[in-house]
């Protein structure tokens, strides 16, 4: 024999708050899961990730890589055999969708590959290598190795360039220098 079931008006009014909100395409008070699900490992040079796609076209779906973001982005498509009132309950979301990740380190995107099997899209994104710091050798000058003498040559000009070459402006071709005009009315020459 069936067992009466007690009138509960808060369990009731719950219930129909949540179908309330199912009809009108917001959440109901579950909470909302991120579509697609995904799983990242580590695997020593590379990342791995899992996505699961069940149902979605693999020619919709779309994967690029900015730096340490990888984005998923496609369309999941609705059943059009079934009609909205044919519907009592629809918990698969779809429609567009996109989800980003941000990776713990910066990938080689052009070296990035993905494949789906089974709703299940793998994408493995191989480490961009660190750069490391770079030894630069120093090798002493020929000559005096007085540091004294080492400090005031590196002040003085490259030995193909005089003094002269240095100081004198750059002038158009075919020009000369005017000295009279470079000097003031109250200046000498001398």
């Amino acid at each position: 024999m069936d067992q009466l079931e007690r009138w509960d008006p808060l369990r009731l009014l719950g219930e129909e708050v949540g179908r309330m909100f199912e009809r009108l395409g917001g959440a109901s008070w579950r909470t909302v899961r991120p579509f697609p699900t995904m799983n990242v490992y580590e695997r020593g040079h590379r990342f791995l990730i899992l996505a699961e796609l069940p149902g979605v076209d693999p020619g919709s779906i779309e994967v690029s890589v900015a730096g340490d973001t990888l984005t998923i982005r496609g369309e999941r498509r609705r059943d059009e055999r079934v009609s909205d009132d044919q519907y009592r309950r629809q918990e698969r979301p779809f429609g567009q969708w996109e989800r980003s990740v941000t990776l713990p380190e910066s990938v080689l995107a052009n070296e990035v590959s993905a494949d789906i099997e089974n709703g299940v899209l793998r994408i493995e994104l191989p480490k961009a290598v660190k750069p490391r710091p770079q030894q630069i050798p120093v090798t002493a000058r020929s000559g005096k190795s007085s540091s004294a003498t080492t400090r005031h040559r590196a002040l003085e000009p490259p030995q193909s360039a005089s003094a002269s070459q240095l100081m004198r402006p750059a002038l158009p071709a075919g020009e000369t220098p005017n000295i009279a005009s470079a000097v003031g009315p109250d200046e000498s020459l001398s």
